[in-house]
């Protein structure tokens, strides 16, 4: 499914960011050991309830949180033409992927192709270093990336309802860079290294300020 997942365009802004911390956030704070059962639940985005082409769910556990998100890929016929190892057979595109055939099912319309694609990504889990940590009513999601670390940020604001904050705008970088009283050199990547006194003041002037919101699924 790779060369068809690069041509699709991964929505889901708030589990990406080009902002990343030395240390996990809060400074100091206790790690907890399990997401607690309120947040435990199935939730769909907010902003895609109703987008016929694309649909993401996120999955909360006790000790993991699953996104799941389902793509209406369109391809121009011309442009599918262009990308190797990839043939049409009745209604199935078939990709060859060294030893490995995959098949996806298709639907054409005015010379464009429409192929359904599910990806699912592991976002946060304990069980590979990532740590939880909870600070007012936010809970702080660390993901550990080789010597760094993600942030983002959790909390239920309404019934059956959470939102999703990431510092990942250009807003949340000259606030960190005032804070800090530094500019990162590296213009892809921003590595900050918050104290504790830093870390209160970021989140006080409006840090993390991406957010999405989720709505839980209800059971039928």
């Amino acid at each position: 499914m790779l060369k068809l997942l690069v041509l699709a365009v991964l929505s889901f802004g708030c589990t990406s960011s080009n902002v990343q911390f030395e240390k996990p956030l809060p400074p100091n704070g206790i790690n907890e050991k399990e997401i607690p059962g309120y947040l435990v639940g199935e939730y769909f985005s907010v902003s895609e309830k109703f987008n016929y082409l694309s649909s993401k769910k996120i999955e909360i556990k006790p000790t993991a949180i699953v996104l799941h998100e389902h793509f209406k890929q369109k391809i121009a016929k011309l442009d599918f033409d262009t990308i190797k190892n990839l043939s049409i057979v009745n209604n199935t595109v078939i990709e060859l992927n060294g030893k490995d055939t995959v098949r996806y099912f298709f639907t054409m319309e005015n010379d464009t192709l429409t192929i359904p694609l599910d990806y699912e990504d592991t976002l946060f889990a304990f069980d590979r270093g990532d740590l939880l940590r909870k600070a007012g009513s936010f809970f702080y999601l660390n993901i550990k990336q080789a010597d760094v670390w993600d942030v983002f940020r959790i909390k239920q604001t309404g019934n059956d309802k959470i939102t999703l904050y990431s510092p990942n705008n250009e807003n949340d970088i000259e606030l960190l860079n005032k804070i800090t009283g530094i500019t990162p050199a590296d213009s892809v990547k921003k590595i900050y290294n918050l104290n504790k006194k830093q870390f209160k003041k970021f989140c006080r002037k409006g840090g993390f300020s991406v957010s999405d919101d989720f709505e839980k699924l209800k059971a039928d």
